[in-house]
């Protein structure tokens, strides 16, 4: 684990993945809405941090995503809409955060999903 990272810059054309789990690792700030660049991205798993911010609805271009973990921290404001564009989908995890608002309509599109974890 990344114990005692405490800045991260990811950047550059071809960056595609992240390491696979990040979670307890004490990030904080906001989510990178950059992440929605990561087109190829299957995995995100950033449970257990101190990210807060809301959650950026450019994670709904992440069209090859399986795995979006991001409860335990701190993110504020609602679902985005455009999560329900994840259509590969299959564990989404966004539990014991500080959401609020109604759970979007459109996470009823999410076909392949089988594990959803929220709390609004």
């Amino acid at each position: 684990m990344l114990v005692k990272l405490e800045s991260l810059r990811l950047d550059g054309p071809d960056l595609t993945m992240l390491p696979t789990d990040n979670n307890g690792n004490s990030f904080r700030g906001d989510i990178p809405t950059e992440l929605g660049n990561l087109v190829d991205l299957v995995e995100l798993r950033m449970t257990q941090n101190e990210l807060g911010g809301t959650i950026p609805s450019t994670l709904g271009n992440l069209k090859k995503i399986v795995d979006l973990r991001l409860g335990v921290n701190r993110l504020t404001g609602q679902v985005p809409s455009e999560l329900g564009y994840l259509d590969q989908l299959v564990d989404l995890d966004l539990y014991y955060n500080y959401l609020s608002g109604t759970i979007p309509s459109a996470l009823g599109n999410l076909a392949s999903l089988e594990d959803m974890y929220l709390d609004v």
